[in-house]
Protein backbone atom coordinates (compact mmCIF):
# COMPACT_ATOMS: atom_id res chain seq x y z
CA UNK A 1 0.00 0.00 0.00
CA UNK A 2 2.92 2.06 0.85
CA UNK A 3 4.00 1.56 -2.67
CA UNK A 4 1.35 3.04 -4.16
CA UNK A 5 0.83 6.17 -2.31
CA UNK A 6 4.26 6.92 -2.87
CA UNK A 7 4.28 6.43 -6.62
CA UNK A 8 0.89 9.05 -7.26
CA UNK A 9 2.80 11.34 -5.15
CA UNK A 10 5.38 11.87 -7.69
CA UNK A 11 5.44 12.24 -11.45
CA UNK A 12 5.76 9.59 -14.08
CA UNK A 13 9.62 9.68 -14.22
CA UNK A 14 9.92 9.26 -10.93
CA UNK A 15 8.36 6.16 -9.91
CA UNK A 16 11.32 3.96 -10.93
CA UNK A 17 13.45 5.17 -8.24
CA UNK A 18 10.57 5.80 -5.79
CA UNK A 19 9.49 2.05 -5.72
CA UNK A 20 13.26 1.43 -5.54
CA UNK A 21 14.03 3.08 -2.56
CA UNK A 22 11.68 0.61 -0.15
CA UNK A 23 13.47 -2.17 -1.28
CA UNK A 24 16.52 -0.36 -0.68
CA UNK A 25 15.47 0.77 3.16
CA UNK A 26 14.64 -3.07 3.39
CA UNK A 27 18.65 -4.65 2.56
CA UNK A 28 20.01 -2.21 4.29
CA UNK A 29 18.11 -3.11 7.22
CA UNK A 30 18.56 -7.24 6.94
CA UNK A 31 22.26 -6.12 6.76
CA UNK A 32 22.89 -4.10 10.11
CA UNK A 33 20.39 -6.26 11.59
CA UNK A 34 23.01 -9.28 10.29
CA UNK A 35 26.13 -7.44 11.09
CA UNK A 36 25.01 -6.35 14.62
CA UNK A 37 23.61 -10.30 15.27
CA UNK A 38 27.43 -11.61 14.56
CA UNK A 39 29.10 -9.11 16.04
CA UNK A 40 27.05 -9.78 19.66
CA UNK A 41 26.41 -13.27 20.00
CA UNK A 42 23.73 -12.09 23.11
CA UNK A 43 20.05 -11.47 21.81
CA UNK A 44 19.71 -8.74 25.02
CA UNK A 45 22.70 -6.88 24.26
CA UNK A 46 21.79 -6.94 20.30
CA UNK A 47 18.58 -5.84 20.82
CA UNK A 48 19.78 -2.78 23.23
CA UNK A 49 21.62 -1.92 20.19
CA UNK A 50 19.17 -1.61 17.58
CA UNK A 51 16.88 -0.08 20.08
CA UNK A 52 19.50 2.53 20.77
CA UNK A 53 20.30 2.71 17.23
CA UNK A 54 15.96 3.71 16.97
CA UNK A 55 16.32 6.54 19.64
CA UNK A 56 19.10 7.72 17.73
CA UNK A 57 18.11 7.72 14.43
CA UNK A 58 14.40 9.10 15.10
CA UNK A 59 15.24 12.84 15.37
CA UNK A 60 17.10 12.75 12.72
CA UNK A 61 14.16 11.46 10.63
CA UNK A 62 11.57 13.81 11.84
CA UNK A 63 14.32 16.47 10.75
CA UNK A 64 14.47 14.57 7.12
CA UNK A 65 10.84 14.92 7.02
CA UNK A 66 10.09 18.54 8.08
CA UNK A 67 12.95 19.99 5.89
CA UNK A 68 12.21 17.98 2.61
CA UNK A 69 8.34 18.05 3.50
CA UNK A 70 8.00 21.53 3.37
CA UNK A 71 7.16 22.05 -0.07
CA UNK A 72 3.81 19.61 0.27
CA UNK A 73 2.58 22.31 2.51
CA UNK A 74 3.18 25.35 0.27
CA UNK A 75 0.47 26.59 -2.10
CA UNK A 76 1.00 25.23 -5.93
CA UNK A 77 -0.46 27.30 -8.52
CA UNK A 78 -1.72 24.58 -11.70
CA UNK A 79 -1.91 27.61 -14.35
Amino acid sequence: MGFVLTSELVGPSKRGIVGTIPALVFAVGIGVLSLTAYWTQNWRTMSAILGGMGILITPLIYWFVCLFGAHLREPRSYT
